[in-house]
């Protein structure tokens, strides 16, 4: 959501959450969020590529968190999409397959038709809890959280919840929900959750009217 309201005479306070903005500059392992919603979707997405392939395991982590974001957005708006051939306009693959939505989801689980498949946004984030380390090497231009790194993981776990819920009405995948949500629920400190609002992925702005 996009909420705005008065924040002081002659500006609008505009609170900008998780789920309405796409990631627009990383240099030399920095984050930088950005803001205007026409960025283009293969810019944001090479952005968290290239800040995958950074030494620091955080940075690591935060990139699949936000990789396992995006998709989760574009598949869950158009359903089917490409995933496993996304993103190959610079090597000259122009037509990818679509892959199907349960698969982007499932991809690398263990009990699920999908397990040998490339990894789903939920097995992109169990993958992204393994590496956020808060006692780690820190990571620098962070205007989510900081800098903060359990937040980081907060956000990831929080997030996983949410799209394990998606999946609550397939009678098929009850088992799986059942023990993923169970891993998170019996043990806090290795599965963090938001306990707050203050926990929140929101970038608050004041902008000039």
């Amino acid at each position: 959501t996009l909420t705005s309201g008065n924040a002081s005479p002659g500006s609008a306070a505009v609170v900008v959450r998780y789920n309405d903005q796409t990631w627009n500059s990383i240099d030399e392992g920095t984050i930088n969020l950005g803001t205007n919603k026409s960025n283009n979707v293969k810019g944001s997405f090479n952005d968290v590529r290239l800040l995958s392939e950074n030494t620091n395991e955080n940075y690591q982590g935060v990139a699949l968190v936000m990789e396992a974001w995006l998709y989760s957005v574009l598949t869950d708006a158009y359903g089917d999409i490409p995933y496993d051939q996304a993103l190959g306009g610079d090597e000259g693959e122009f037509t990818p397959e679509f892959t199907a939505q349960e698969e982007v989801y499932l991809g690398g689980l263990s009990g699920t038709p999908y397990a040998d498949e490339e990894p789903g946004i939920i097995a992109l984030l169990d993958r992204a809890n393994a590496l956020l380390d808060p006692s780690g090497e820190s990571i620098s231009g962070d205007i989510l959280y900081g800098g903060q790194v359990g937040n980081w993981k907060r956000f990831c776990n929080s997030l996983k919840l949410r799209l394990l819920t998606h999946l609550s009405s397939r009678d098929d995948q009850e088992a799986l929900i059942s023990r993923k949500m169970s891993e998170v629920a019996a043990n806090p400190s290795q599965y963090p959750i938001f306990q707050g609002p203050g926990d929140n992925a929101v970038v608050a702005m004041t902008m000039q009217s």
